[in-house]
Protein backbone atom coordinates (compact mmCIF):
# COMPACT_ATOMS: atom_id res chain seq x y z
CA UNK A 1 0.00 0.00 0.00
CA UNK A 2 1.68 3.32 -0.95
CA UNK A 3 1.61 5.57 2.34
CA UNK A 4 1.22 9.39 2.08
CA UNK A 5 2.77 11.74 4.64
CA UNK A 6 1.05 14.98 5.40
CA UNK A 7 3.35 17.23 6.82
CA UNK A 8 0.43 20.45 6.88
CA UNK A 9 -0.74 20.85 10.32
CA UNK A 10 -4.24 21.15 11.49
CA UNK A 11 -5.84 24.76 11.25
CA UNK A 12 -8.70 24.15 13.84
CA UNK A 13 -9.85 27.81 13.54
CA UNK A 14 -10.91 26.91 10.48
CA UNK A 15 -12.56 23.74 11.36
CA UNK A 16 -16.74 24.74 10.69
CA UNK A 17 -19.61 23.00 12.47
CA UNK A 18 -21.02 19.93 11.21
CA UNK A 19 -25.11 21.21 9.88
CA UNK A 20 -26.69 17.75 10.44
CA UNK A 21 -30.10 16.88 9.16
CA UNK A 22 -32.76 15.85 11.13
CA UNK A 23 -34.80 13.17 11.33
CA UNK A 24 -38.51 13.95 12.21
CA UNK A 25 -40.43 10.52 13.34
CA UNK A 26 -43.46 9.82 11.27
CA UNK A 27 -46.76 8.14 11.81
CA UNK A 28 -50.18 8.17 10.36
CA UNK A 29 -53.48 7.27 11.77
CA UNK A 30 -57.07 6.38 9.60
CA UNK A 31 -60.06 7.65 10.70
CA UNK A 32 -63.10 6.59 9.93
CA UNK A 33 -66.72 8.05 11.13
CA UNK A 34 -68.99 5.24 11.70
CA UNK A 35 -72.96 6.36 10.77
CA UNK A 36 -76.10 4.61 12.13
CA UNK A 37 -77.39 2.70 9.62
CA UNK A 38 -80.15 1.37 12.32
CA UNK A 39 -84.06 2.44 10.52
CA UNK A 40 -85.17 5.60 10.90
CA UNK A 41 -87.42 6.09 13.41
CA UNK A 42 -91.09 5.37 12.79
CA UNK A 43 -92.81 8.47 11.84
CA UNK A 44 -95.94 9.71 10.10
CA UNK A 45 -95.80 9.32 6.39
CA UNK A 46 -97.47 11.22 3.67
CA UNK A 47 -99.91 9.36 1.62
CA UNK A 48 -98.47 7.62 -1.14
CA UNK A 49 -100.30 7.54 -4.91
CA UNK A 50 -97.97 4.25 -5.67
CA UNK A 51 -99.92 1.36 -6.94
CA UNK A 52 -99.80 -1.63 -5.56
CA UNK A 53 -97.49 -2.67 -8.06
CA UNK A 54 -95.23 -0.18 -8.05
CA UNK A 55 -94.93 -0.68 -4.18
CA UNK A 56 -94.09 -4.23 -4.25
CA UNK A 57 -91.46 -3.55 -6.43
CA UNK A 58 -89.43 -1.27 -4.43
CA UNK A 59 -89.92 -3.71 -1.20
CA UNK A 60 -87.47 -6.30 -3.49
CA UNK A 61 -84.32 -5.55 -1.01
CA UNK A 62 -82.58 -3.07 0.64
CA UNK A 63 -82.85 0.43 -0.37
CA UNK A 64 -80.09 2.27 -2.45
CA UNK A 65 -79.27 4.75 0.49
CA UNK A 66 -78.41 2.05 2.60
CA UNK A 67 -76.41 -0.41 0.44
CA UNK A 68 -73.98 3.21 -0.23
CA UNK A 69 -73.79 3.66 3.39
CA UNK A 70 -72.72 -0.27 4.00
CA UNK A 71 -70.09 0.08 1.29
CA UNK A 72 -68.80 3.56 2.55
CA UNK A 73 -68.86 1.82 5.94
CA UNK A 74 -66.84 -0.70 4.68
CA UNK A 75 -64.36 1.14 3.04
CA UNK A 76 -63.64 3.41 6.17
CA UNK A 77 -62.47 0.64 8.15
CA UNK A 78 -60.26 -0.77 5.46
CA UNK A 79 -58.82 2.38 5.04
CA UNK A 80 -58.26 2.17 8.81
CA UNK A 81 -56.58 -0.68 9.63
CA UNK A 82 -53.95 -0.16 6.30
CA UNK A 83 -53.18 3.23 7.51
CA UNK A 84 -52.68 1.87 11.14
CA UNK A 85 -50.35 -0.44 10.02
CA UNK A 86 -48.33 1.57 7.20
CA UNK A 87 -48.11 4.18 10.38
CA UNK A 88 -47.00 1.74 12.78
CA UNK A 89 -44.32 0.39 9.95
CA UNK A 90 -43.28 4.01 9.43
CA UNK A 91 -43.15 4.47 13.16
CA UNK A 92 -40.64 1.22 13.18
CA UNK A 93 -38.37 2.98 10.49
CA UNK A 94 -38.17 5.94 12.00
CA UNK A 95 -37.54 4.78 15.44
CA UNK A 96 -34.65 2.46 13.88
CA UNK A 97 -33.28 5.68 11.52
CA UNK A 98 -32.93 7.69 14.87
CA UNK A 99 -30.40 5.27 16.04
CA UNK A 100 -28.50 5.72 12.78
CA UNK A 101 -26.23 9.21 12.83
CA UNK A 102 -26.96 11.75 10.56
CA UNK A 103 -23.83 13.18 9.29
CA UNK A 104 -22.63 16.18 7.07
CA UNK A 105 -21.45 14.54 4.20
CA UNK A 106 -20.14 17.33 2.34
CA UNK A 107 -17.75 17.96 5.29
CA UNK A 108 -16.10 14.50 6.01
CA UNK A 109 -15.82 13.43 2.32
CA UNK A 110 -13.12 16.43 2.21
CA UNK A 111 -10.83 14.33 4.08
CA UNK A 112 -11.65 11.00 2.82
CA UNK A 113 -9.20 9.32 0.22
CA UNK A 114 -10.90 8.07 -2.72
CA UNK A 115 -10.17 4.36 -2.82
CA UNK A 116 -8.69 3.48 -6.21
CA UNK A 117 -9.37 0.30 -7.62
CA UNK A 118 -6.01 -0.53 -8.22
CA UNK A 119 -5.24 -0.27 -4.74
CA UNK A 120 -6.54 -3.83 -2.73
CA UNK A 121 -5.83 -2.06 0.67
CA UNK A 122 -8.42 0.59 2.35
CA UNK A 123 -8.65 2.23 6.16
CA UNK A 124 -11.58 3.03 7.44
CA UNK A 125 -12.64 4.70 10.98
CA UNK A 126 -14.70 3.60 13.00
CA UNK A 127 -16.88 6.02 16.03
CA UNK A 128 -19.24 5.12 18.40
CA UNK A 129 -21.13 8.10 20.19
CA UNK A 130 -23.40 8.64 22.82
CA UNK A 131 -25.96 9.79 20.66
CA UNK A 132 -29.71 9.25 21.81
CA UNK A 133 -31.08 10.02 18.18
CA UNK A 134 -29.64 10.52 15.06
CA UNK A 135 -30.07 14.27 15.11
CA UNK A 136 -27.29 14.94 17.89
CA UNK A 137 -24.92 17.98 17.43
CA UNK A 138 -24.08 17.45 21.28
CA UNK A 139 -22.68 13.98 20.60
CA UNK A 140 -19.68 12.85 22.49
CA UNK A 141 -17.38 10.11 20.99
CA UNK A 142 -17.41 6.70 23.12
CA UNK A 143 -15.29 4.42 20.36
CA UNK A 144 -12.54 4.99 17.78
CA UNK A 145 -10.81 2.29 15.92
CA UNK A 146 -9.49 1.75 12.38
CA UNK A 147 -10.22 -0.95 10.39
CA UNK A 148 -7.32 -2.09 7.68
CA UNK A 149 -9.38 -4.07 4.75
CA UNK A 150 -6.45 -6.14 2.75
CA UNK A 151 -8.29 -7.72 -0.32
CA UNK A 152 -5.33 -9.53 -1.75
CA UNK A 153 -4.66 -11.59 1.16
CA UNK A 154 -8.11 -11.51 2.59
CA UNK A 155 -7.21 -10.16 5.85
CA UNK A 156 -8.52 -7.62 8.34
CA UNK A 157 -7.09 -5.62 11.16
CA UNK A 158 -9.24 -3.83 13.60
CA UNK A 159 -7.22 -1.74 15.64
CA UNK A 160 -8.75 0.46 19.14
CA UNK A 161 -7.76 3.71 19.40
CA UNK A 162 -8.70 5.05 23.02
CA UNK A 163 -10.77 8.23 23.04
CA UNK A 164 -8.39 9.72 25.18
CA UNK A 165 -5.36 9.65 23.10
CA UNK A 166 -3.74 12.60 21.88
CA UNK A 167 -3.97 12.57 17.99
CA UNK A 168 -2.90 16.16 17.68
CA UNK A 169 0.17 17.07 19.62
CA UNK A 170 2.55 19.58 18.42
CA UNK A 171 3.60 23.15 19.43
CA UNK A 172 0.48 25.12 18.97
CA UNK A 173 -2.51 22.52 19.77
CA UNK A 174 -2.90 19.25 21.72
CA UNK A 175 -6.08 17.58 21.62
CA UNK A 176 -7.82 14.28 22.36
CA UNK A 177 -9.68 12.38 20.16
CA UNK A 178 -12.77 13.07 22.38
CA UNK A 179 -11.61 16.96 22.22
CA UNK A 180 -11.28 16.80 18.58
CA UNK A 181 -14.42 15.04 17.70
CA UNK A 182 -16.46 18.15 19.85
CA UNK A 183 -14.54 20.38 17.91
CA UNK A 184 -15.07 19.10 14.72
CA UNK A 185 -16.81 16.13 14.23
CA UNK A 186 -15.32 13.47 12.33
CA UNK A 187 -13.65 15.36 9.73
CA UNK A 188 -10.91 16.45 12.37
CA UNK A 189 -10.47 13.45 13.84
CA UNK A 190 -9.79 11.46 10.66
CA UNK A 191 -7.06 14.23 9.67
CA UNK A 192 -5.44 13.83 12.73
CA UNK A 193 -5.72 9.84 12.05
CA UNK A 194 -4.03 10.26 8.67
CA UNK A 195 -1.16 12.49 9.87
CA UNK A 196 -0.55 10.59 13.04
CA UNK A 197 -0.79 7.26 11.00
CA UNK A 198 0.70 8.05 7.88
CA UNK A 199 -1.99 7.33 6.33
CA UNK A 200 -4.94 7.75 4.07
CA UNK A 201 -8.66 6.86 5.51
CA UNK A 202 -10.58 5.93 2.90
CA UNK A 203 -14.32 5.06 4.49
CA UNK A 204 -15.89 5.67 8.08
CA UNK A 205 -18.46 4.24 9.67
CA UNK A 206 -20.41 5.34 12.90
CA UNK A 207 -23.39 4.41 15.15
CA UNK A 208 -24.92 5.73 17.71
CA UNK A 209 -24.14 3.42 21.47
CA UNK A 210 -28.34 2.39 21.32
CA UNK A 211 -27.89 1.70 18.22
CA UNK A 212 -24.43 0.05 17.99
CA UNK A 213 -25.97 -2.47 20.94
CA UNK A 214 -29.33 -3.41 19.14
CA UNK A 215 -27.13 -4.69 15.72
CA UNK A 216 -24.71 -6.54 18.17
CA UNK A 217 -27.80 -8.08 19.73
CA UNK A 218 -29.80 -8.84 16.50
CA UNK A 219 -27.12 -10.09 14.55
CA UNK A 220 -25.31 -12.60 16.57
CA UNK A 221 -27.31 -12.40 20.09
CA UNK A 222 -24.73 -10.93 22.11
CA UNK A 223 -25.08 -8.23 24.23
CA UNK A 224 -22.13 -5.55 24.41
CA UNK A 225 -18.89 -5.97 26.89
CA UNK A 226 -16.04 -3.78 25.58
CA UNK A 227 -13.86 -6.24 27.64
CA UNK A 228 -15.35 -8.49 25.45
CA UNK A 229 -14.72 -6.42 21.77
CA UNK A 230 -12.58 -8.90 20.33
CA UNK A 231 -14.90 -11.82 20.44
CA UNK A 232 -18.33 -10.05 19.97
CA UNK A 233 -16.02 -8.00 16.68
CA UNK A 234 -14.72 -11.33 15.59
CA UNK A 235 -18.26 -12.82 15.68
CA UNK A 236 -20.12 -10.26 13.87
CA UNK A 237 -17.31 -10.28 11.16
CA UNK A 238 -17.97 -13.94 10.66
CA UNK A 239 -21.31 -13.40 10.51
CA UNK A 240 -21.20 -11.02 7.62
CA UNK A 241 -18.39 -12.64 5.31
CA UNK A 242 -19.46 -16.39 6.27
CA UNK A 243 -22.61 -15.36 4.37
CA UNK A 244 -24.05 -16.87 1.28
CA UNK A 245 -23.91 -14.22 -1.62
CA UNK A 246 -28.20 -13.97 -0.86
CA UNK A 247 -27.40 -13.93 2.93
CA UNK A 248 -25.18 -11.08 2.56
CA UNK A 249 -27.27 -8.72 0.67
CA UNK A 250 -29.52 -8.77 3.88
CA UNK A 251 -26.60 -8.33 6.62
CA UNK A 252 -25.53 -5.54 4.47
CA UNK A 253 -28.62 -3.59 4.56
CA UNK A 254 -29.23 -4.55 8.54
CA UNK A 255 -25.48 -3.04 9.08
CA UNK A 256 -26.52 0.46 7.20
CA UNK A 257 -29.77 0.35 8.94
CA UNK A 258 -27.42 1.28 11.99
CA UNK A 259 -24.48 2.70 10.43
CA UNK A 260 -24.26 6.22 8.90
CA UNK A 261 -21.35 5.70 6.35
CA UNK A 262 -20.02 7.27 2.94
CA UNK A 263 -20.80 3.99 1.73
CA UNK A 264 -23.85 2.52 0.10
CA UNK A 265 -25.64 -0.67 0.08
CA UNK A 266 -24.23 -1.78 -3.73
CA UNK A 267 -20.35 -0.73 -2.49
CA UNK A 268 -20.06 -2.14 0.52
CA UNK A 269 -21.39 -5.80 -0.10
CA UNK A 270 -18.87 -5.78 -3.16
CA UNK A 271 -16.32 -4.71 -0.09
CA UNK A 272 -17.23 -7.98 1.78
CA UNK A 273 -18.02 -10.29 -1.48
CA UNK A 274 -13.98 -9.83 -1.78
CA UNK A 275 -13.33 -10.95 1.71
CA UNK A 276 -15.69 -13.50 1.64
CA UNK A 277 -14.63 -17.06 3.06
CA UNK A 278 -11.88 -15.18 5.34
CA UNK A 279 -10.57 -17.07 7.64
CA UNK A 280 -11.56 -15.40 10.84
CA UNK A 281 -9.27 -17.78 13.13
CA UNK A 282 -6.42 -16.70 11.08
CA UNK A 283 -6.96 -13.67 9.03
CA UNK A 284 -8.42 -11.41 11.22
CA UNK A 285 -6.21 -9.50 13.57
CA UNK A 286 -7.12 -6.72 17.07
CA UNK A 287 -4.59 -4.70 18.42
CA UNK A 288 -4.61 -1.63 20.62
CA UNK A 289 -2.63 1.71 20.07
CA UNK A 290 0.42 1.86 21.87
CA UNK A 291 0.83 4.38 24.20
CA UNK A 292 3.68 6.02 26.21
CA UNK A 293 1.81 5.20 29.56
CA UNK A 294 0.88 1.22 28.34
CA UNK A 295 3.63 0.75 26.05
CA UNK A 296 3.50 -3.22 26.28
CA UNK A 297 -0.29 -2.86 26.89
CA UNK A 298 -1.38 -3.10 22.69
CA UNK A 299 -4.18 -5.51 23.48
CA UNK A 300 -6.46 -3.68 25.78
CA UNK A 301 -10.07 -2.84 24.56
CA UNK A 302 -10.99 -0.28 27.75
CA UNK A 303 -9.22 2.41 29.29
CA UNK A 304 -10.47 4.34 32.06
CA UNK A 305 -12.98 7.30 31.74
CA UNK A 306 -11.48 10.70 31.01
CA UNK A 307 -7.58 9.05 31.42
CA UNK A 308 -5.70 10.53 28.41
CA UNK A 309 -3.05 8.87 26.68
CA UNK A 310 0.32 9.82 24.60
CA UNK A 311 0.37 7.86 21.70
CA UNK A 312 3.92 6.03 20.84
CA UNK A 313 4.03 7.66 17.49
CA UNK A 314 6.76 5.20 16.11
CA UNK A 315 5.28 2.21 17.42
CA UNK A 316 1.78 2.92 16.30
CA UNK A 317 3.57 3.53 12.89
CA UNK A 318 5.02 0.42 12.55
CA UNK A 319 1.69 -1.64 13.62
CA UNK A 320 -0.20 0.87 11.20
CA UNK A 321 2.62 -0.34 8.40
CA UNK A 322 2.83 -3.80 9.41
CA UNK A 323 -0.82 -4.06 9.04
CA UNK A 324 -1.13 -2.61 5.75
CA UNK A 325 1.49 -5.15 4.08
CA UNK A 326 -0.49 -8.13 4.94
CA UNK A 327 1.26 -8.70 8.58
CA UNK A 328 0.06 -9.26 11.99
CA UNK A 329 0.04 -6.13 13.81
CA UNK A 330 2.39 -7.21 16.75
CA UNK A 331 5.41 -9.23 15.72
CA UNK A 332 5.56 -12.93 17.74
CA UNK A 333 8.87 -13.52 19.76
CA UNK A 334 10.64 -15.83 17.04
CA UNK A 335 9.50 -13.00 14.72
CA UNK A 336 11.38 -10.28 16.65
CA UNK A 337 14.40 -12.72 17.20
CA UNK A 338 14.87 -13.68 12.99
CA UNK A 339 14.64 -10.00 12.55
CA UNK A 340 17.33 -9.10 14.90
CA UNK A 341 19.39 -11.27 13.31
CA UNK A 342 18.69 -10.05 9.67
CA UNK A 343 19.90 -6.10 10.87
CA UNK A 344 22.90 -7.39 12.50
CA UNK A 345 23.89 -9.56 9.58
CA UNK A 346 22.75 -7.46 6.67
CA UNK A 347 25.19 -5.20 5.19
CA UNK A 348 23.16 -1.72 4.08
CA UNK A 349 24.78 0.60 1.65
CA UNK A 350 22.95 4.13 1.61
CA UNK A 351 22.93 6.26 -1.39
CA UNK A 352 21.85 10.29 -1.49
CA UNK A 353 19.72 10.52 -4.58
CA UNK A 354 18.14 13.95 -3.92
CA UNK A 355 21.17 16.54 -3.81
CA UNK A 356 19.95 17.63 -0.18
CA UNK A 357 22.74 17.53 2.40
CA UNK A 358 22.52 15.42 5.20
CA UNK A 359 19.60 13.12 3.76
CA UNK A 360 21.92 9.96 3.88
CA UNK A 361 23.29 10.43 7.07
CA UNK A 362 19.97 11.23 8.24
CA UNK A 363 18.81 7.76 7.31
CA UNK A 364 21.74 6.42 8.09
CA UNK A 365 21.25 7.10 11.79
CA UNK A 366 17.76 6.11 12.25
CA UNK A 367 18.63 2.57 10.57
CA UNK A 368 21.63 2.30 13.57
CA UNK A 369 19.49 2.78 15.66
CA UNK A 370 17.14 0.24 15.26
CA UNK A 371 20.32 -2.27 14.80
CA UNK A 372 20.66 -2.56 11.44
CA UNK A 373 24.44 -2.91 10.21
CA UNK A 374 24.88 0.55 7.84
CA UNK A 375 28.63 -0.27 5.88
CA UNK A 376 29.02 2.91 4.05
CA UNK A 377 26.86 6.07 2.57
CA UNK A 378 27.50 8.23 -0.41
CA UNK A 379 25.73 10.07 -3.51
CA UNK A 380 24.06 8.78 -6.18
CA UNK A 381 25.69 9.39 -9.86
CA UNK A 382 22.74 11.52 -10.21
CA UNK A 383 20.46 13.24 -8.27
CA UNK A 384 17.12 12.54 -9.93
CA UNK A 385 15.76 9.75 -7.80
CA UNK A 386 12.03 11.16 -7.09
CA UNK A 387 10.93 8.18 -5.10
CA UNK A 388 13.22 5.74 -2.12
CA UNK A 389 14.27 2.45 -3.65
CA UNK A 390 15.55 -0.04 -1.43
CA UNK A 391 17.45 -2.24 -4.23
CA UNK A 392 18.24 -5.83 -3.53
CA UNK A 393 20.28 -8.17 -5.92
CA UNK A 394 18.95 -11.48 -5.55
CA UNK A 395 16.22 -13.25 -3.39
CA UNK A 396 18.47 -14.17 -0.84
CA UNK A 397 18.14 -10.57 0.41
CA UNK A 398 14.50 -9.70 -0.16
CA UNK A 399 13.58 -10.43 3.32
CA UNK A 400 16.35 -8.32 4.50
CA UNK A 401 14.73 -5.08 2.39
CA UNK A 402 11.34 -6.08 2.74
CA UNK A 403 12.02 -5.78 6.52
CA UNK A 404 14.27 -1.92 6.10
CA UNK A 405 10.91 -0.75 4.62
CA UNK A 406 8.92 -1.35 7.17
CA UNK A 407 11.34 -0.07 9.76
CA UNK A 408 11.73 2.80 7.41
CA UNK A 409 8.25 2.81 7.19
CA UNK A 410 8.55 4.42 3.20
CA UNK A 411 10.60 3.35 0.50
CA UNK A 412 9.85 0.74 -2.34
CA UNK A 413 11.27 -2.80 -2.72
CA UNK A 414 13.35 -3.20 -6.00
CA UNK A 415 15.13 -6.55 -7.29
CA UNK A 416 17.93 -5.39 -9.57
CA UNK A 417 21.08 -7.28 -10.26
CA UNK A 418 22.57 -5.80 -12.66
CA UNK A 419 21.95 -2.23 -13.31
CA UNK A 420 23.64 -1.09 -9.52
CA UNK A 421 26.80 -1.85 -8.43
CA UNK A 422 27.70 -1.36 -5.19
CA UNK A 423 29.39 -3.40 -2.15
CA UNK A 424 26.96 -4.85 0.28
CA UNK A 425 23.71 -6.79 0.56
CA UNK A 426 21.09 -4.07 0.47
CA UNK A 427 21.09 -0.28 -0.74
CA UNK A 428 18.84 2.08 -0.26
CA UNK A 429 18.52 5.13 -2.42
CA UNK A 430 17.53 8.12 -0.73
CA UNK A 431 14.52 9.94 -2.86
CA UNK A 432 13.16 13.17 -2.83
CA UNK A 433 10.19 11.59 -1.09
CA UNK A 434 11.97 10.90 1.93
CA UNK A 435 10.42 11.87 4.97
CA UNK A 436 13.30 12.87 7.45
CA UNK A 437 13.60 11.19 10.76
Amino acid sequence: MAFSNKNSRLDLSQVGKSKLKTSTPYSSKGKGRSRNVNKVAAKKAPRSNLTLSQSSQNNKGPNTTTIKIVRILIFLLLALAVSSGIGYLVYQISIQSNLKPTISEEDINEVLASAETSNKTTWSAFFITDATVADAPNSQLNRLAMLCADFDTKRLTLLYIPVGAYLLDDEKNKYTAKELFSIGKEKTVIDALNELSNITISHYFEASQIGYTQYVQKTVGLTVDYNNSNLINGQVISKIVGSSTEQMNTRVTDFLNYFASDMDNKSLLASFKELQGLDTNQDLFFASMPTIENHDNTTATTWPENSTYTPDKDAWQTMVYRSANAKSPIASDSEIQNDSRLRRSTKVCIWNGTGVSGAAADCKDYLTKLGWNVTSTGNAASFVYDETLIVYPDNADGSAAHLIVSDMKQGRCVRSGFRYSFEGDVLIVVGKDFIPY
